[in-house]
């Protein structure tokens, strides 16, 4: 508000792709590069589309540890899962609730994200003690969290992603 005499602000609140769409139309209009918003708009949806799981698999995506830290239904991140096939284990919860360790034994894949908690593979040898049987991963954080631009910047990250997943479930 303070700002707002002196320059234009936009405030965004975005939690989903349709908010996304708007945030780089809004933008391209701003900055009179309406074509190119248009054709980053473009791209995401093809990416989103065309980076498809085979079959749905159930996945809980940590953002945090001690205390372990997941993703509600009401996030971005949850809807980039969902666009690409995974079902979040955690559909019930809100924003980024504190989770325990058991709370995992739903979930058919644990995904550790790269931010805002740096898991590394030691955080993945952890977990493996205690679920051996599933397939946990570090993800790369910001393909499922920075909106705006960034997910047409990771169409090779989401294609190798689904890649592995899609070839594992022949």
């Amino acid at each position: 508000e303070a700002l707002m005499p002196e320059f234009k602000v936009t405030v965004t609140n975005i939690e989903n792709i349709e908010d996304n769409y708007y945030l780089l139309k809004s933008l391209g209009k701003t900055f009179h590069k309406e074509e190119i918003a248009q054709l980053f708009n473009l791209k995401i949806y093809e990416i989103l589309q065309s980076t498809k799981l085979k079959t749905p698999s159930k996945a809980a995506y940590l953002i945090w540890k001690n205390p372990y830290m997941t993703i509600g239904s009401d996030t971005f991140i949850h809807k980039i899962l969902h666009e690409i096939g995974f079902i979040n284990i955690f559909i019930d919860q809100k924003r980024y609730p504190e989770i325990q360790v058991e709370d995992l034994n739903d979930a058919e894949v644990i995904m550790l994200s790269s931010e805002p908690f740096p898991f590394k593979e030691k955080h993945i040898e952890e977990l493996k003690e205690i679920y051996p049987n599933k397939k946990i991963m570090i993800v790369d954080g910001e393909a499922f969290s920075w909106y705006g631009t960034h997910i047409a910047k990771c169409e090779s990250y989401f294609k190798e992603l689904m890649a592995e997943f899609n070839s594992e479930n022949l």
